[in-house]
């Protein structure tokens, strides 16, 4: 796995495709007024969280790779 260096505390944002069809069905049907703010967010999870489980899952450490690339 690769891992940019730094970035294990970010957060990322798993939301299921079945979840997001439900939303915009919703909102494809809604007949009241819109609010200004909206939306959808999915489970947020720290990446260095995510490792974490998917090597209790596995049953063994992920070989990770750092790298100082910027975005």
């Amino acid at each position: 796995m690769l891992m940019v260096e730094g970035s294990d505390n970010a957060l990322i944002t798993l939301t299921a495709a079945e979840d997001l069809v439900k939303i915009v069905v919703k909102a494809i049907e809604y007949e009241g007024k819109w609010p200004l703010v909206g939306g959808i967010r999915g489970n947020q999870i720290a990446i260095r969280d995510l490792i974490e489980l998917g090597e209790r899952v596995r049953g063994e450490p992920f070989q990770l790779s750092w790298t100082c690339a910027k975005f």
